[in-house]
């Protein structure tokens, strides 16, 4: 439809005739004041600009002087009747409406104002009007068309042969034109003021009421043609009336009112003074802007970039706001203005599908990073302006820069690292890699070093600067203890990408269940204080630093796969104390930092740097007391096998020599078939004994089986 807009468009120019783009499928004009094409037409190159802007637009043929035409406007049965017998029909253009039409002629000259009803369903558009034209579509979704005789063109128009309306029946019927109540009221007010003007206030009071008139304009009260016709027929009766003059006064004032929008919001105007009807009119305004969570009982406001949580009865105000705005007789006032009316009407809104959404739909994109200047896409690294229809609900606190010029974070890093350039990229993957909702790497960063060597302040970035995505968690919830965590805990971990915690005590061990679930990707269950239990799919990546290493009582092939220790064991040679302060300067190309580290973990895995391996080793080595016992007390030989008993004693007695409880023999059957000793039965010392296949009891170190001997 635009290029054949713009088509007809230009023709029209290249006929002489000025033309205007309205509203689509709508005959208000898209412009906020068009007076100047009244006394110009439109170039090619604005026809141009217009299309291109607006691809959708219909278009208006402005009548009167600046296009030479008169356009005589039928809207029914009796207004064709009328033209049949009255018009020369050379030039008619249908308009999609039953019995709606409009004839042209040519104005030759003739002053012709606009006049509304000359007849019965008859009215003119002369100077200062304009009628929608073809091939604009109709509201009912029909287009309009143009039709001239045989062998006719523009320039065969007929004169204008001086139709003259009814002056007074006119003047009546000033106010009868197009608008909301609340327009048609106001105009209905200042029509009757400026009828009664006296002699001597009469300019004055044109002014005032074109003015105010133009205000209601501005705010789609009224319509532009339809006004300025109003005040031509209400002033006609005028004594030594400037007709010139009044109309130049008009449209100034008009165009000036405009620019200072007044009144209620016109789209009020289509609602009842109910509770249902004001809940369909705060739908109409607030759709894009609000949503009603059933999960958590919440309105959330869109406030640009991203969805907030409200938690001071906004929307309960907002309803109480748009009841005051309402269109209502004193009664309806009345009961518009009791706070159970605006309950009622916020009910009604919670339950609107327009409002109405459950906690599925928030934050589903797992590579959407919001931040305050809108969305980066982590898949590609771009910022794209930020959408509603995303559901994103956080942001980090700072926006990314062009480029991750940050000189005093690398110094810091390389410091940190003592120039291990494998290192610096692993905490760059794992810093981007938190960026994101994905959880697909199962993993534990725990990032170890005593005081002062810099993975505070490492961490301390990263969580300011991912904010709403970051949260700290107590130490209690990932290490073990006598009683069960409340639920609690966990619920707090919903929605964020990063959790964090710090301060390892010695001699605590890992809560190695917890710890499994947390890092596996499995849904979680949890419930805040006093609520309901709820299921959420987990997003963050843990990350816990501390000066101790905890227990890990059972070294499996899952803690293996899950546990990345990082070491930060060098401090920097000049502590500088006003570090913090210098790096919050560079959040923003840290921030791009970290995209980029997103980037390079997306392409290519985690690469583990032979630091952060070494270190992991040495810590399960370290935790692997069964293993060492193994290595130390045992001979893992094929062909070898020894009994339970021998077996069990010698761990036993390891166990006991490093400050650890052995266990009993289930727990002890089951480590060894874990290790991939296969049990059996045997003939040993003249009887049938429980054996372990593939490993002895290793007799060259005495140390922990010599004692049961004696």
């Amino acid at each position: 439809m635009g290029s054949a807009i713009l088509q007809a468009a230009l023709e029209y120019e290249r006929h002489g005739l000025g033309v205007i783009p309205l509203r689509p499928r709508d005959k208000r004009p898209l412009l906020a004041s068009w007076g100047e094409f009244q006394d110009r037409r439109a170039t090619p190159d604005e026809i141009r600009a217009w299309a291109e802007h607006w691809p959708d637009m219909n278009l208006g043929l402005v009548t009167g002087r600046v296009s030479g035409v008169v356009a005589v406007d039928i809207d029914g049965p009796e207004g064709a009747a009328w033209a049949e017998a009255n018009l020369d029909k050379v030039a008619i253009q249908t308009t999609g409406k039953d019995y709606g039409f409009h004839v042209f002629f040519r104005q030759n000259g003739v002053p012709v104002k606009n006049a509304v009803r000359i007849a019965p369903q008859v009215d003119v558009r002369g100077d200062g009007g304009y009628v929608v034209i073809a091939p604009s579509i109709h509201p009912n979704g029909k287009q309009y068309e143009l039709h001239f005789g045989p062998g006719k063109t523009w320039a065969d128009l007929p004169d204008w042969e001086g139709i003259t309306p009814d002056e007074k029946k006119q003047e009546a019927e000033a106010t009868q034109t197009t608008g909301t109540r609340y327009g048609l009221a106001a105009l209905k007010g200042e029509i009757k003021k400026l009828c009664a003007a006296e002699p001597g206030t009469q300019n004055d009071t044109l002014t005032k009421t074109a003015f105010a008139l133009g205000r209601l304009i501005g705010r789609g009260h009224l319509e532009h043609d339809n006004v300025k016709a109003a005040l031509l027929g209400a002033i006609q009766a005028w004594p030594n009336l400037d007709l010139r003059k009044s109309t130049d006064t008009i449209e100034r004032s008009l165009r000036d009112g405009a620019k200072s929008p007044k009144g209620p919001d016109p789209i009020l105007d289509q609602f009842n003074a109910t509770e249902d009807g004001v809940a369909m009119a705060f739908a109409a305004r607030h759709k894009d802007s609000l949503r009603f969570c059933h999960d958590t009982g919440a309105w959330f406001r869109w406030d640009g970039s991203r969805w907030v949580r409200e938690k001071t009865h906004l929307a309960f105000d907002w309803v109480r706001g748009l009841c005051r705005e309402m269109p209502a007789g004193a009664k309806e006032a009345k009961t518009l203005g009791r706070a159970s009316t605006a309950r009622g009407v916020e009910a009604f809104c919670r339950a609107d599908r327009a409002f109405a959404v459950t906690s599925e739909v928030w934050d589903t994109d797992l590579f959407l990073l919001g931040t305050p200047a809108g969305t980066v896409d982590l898949r590609t690294g771009c910022l794209v302006p930020a959408r509603p229809s995303d559901y994103i609900t956080k942001s980090t606190t700072v926006s990314p820069a062009e480029t991750s010029d940050c000189p005093i974070w690398r110094r810091f890093m390389d410091e940190a690292t003592e120039g291990d350039n494998g290192l610096q990229r692993f905490l760059q993957q794992i810093a981007g890699y938190s960026l994101t909702g994905d959880v697909r790497e199962h993993a534990l960063f725990f990032v170890y070093g005593t005081g002062g060597n810099g993975k505070s302040k490492f961490l301390d970035a990263l969580t300011n600067i991912l904010g709403d995505y970051a949260t700290t968690a107590a130490m209690d919830t990932f290490t073990a203890s006598k009683n069960d965590r409340h639920p609690t805990d966990l619920a707090m971990l919903q929605g964020a990408r990063m959790v964090c915690a710090s301060e390892t005590e010695e001699g605590r061990a890992w809560a190695e269940s917890r710890i499994k679930q947390l890092t596996g990707g499995d849904k979680i269950t949890a419930r805040f204080m006093r609520q309901d239990f709820f299921t959420f799919q987990p997003q963050f990546k843990l990350i816990i630093i501390g000066n101790h290493q905890p227990i890990l009582n059972n070294v499996d092939d899952a803690a293996r796969r899950r546990f990345n220790i990082i070491p930060f064991v060098h401090q920097p040679a000049n502590p500088d104390n006003e570090l913090e302060v210098k790096l919050r300067a560079e959040y923003p190309a840290i921030l791009r930092w970290m995209i980029e580290g997103c980037l390079d973990w997306q392409a290519n895995g985690l690469v583990r740097p032979e630091s952060v391996q070494t270190a992991t080793k040495a810590y399960f080595d370290d935790q692997d007391l069964f293993g060492q016992w193994l290595a130390e007390c045992c001979v893992v030989e094929r062909r070898e096998s020894d009994t339970r008993v021998a077996l069990f004693d010698s761990w036993e007695a390891f166990a006991d020599a490093n400050g650890e409880k052995a266990g009993g023999s289930k727990t002890f059957t089951a480590a060894m078939v874990k290790r991939g000793f296969s049990p059996d039965r045997q003939y040993v010392n003249g009887k049938t004994q429980r054996v372990f296949l593939g490993v002895t009891v290793r007799h060259d170190n005495p140390k922990y089986w010599q004692d049961q001997e004696d």
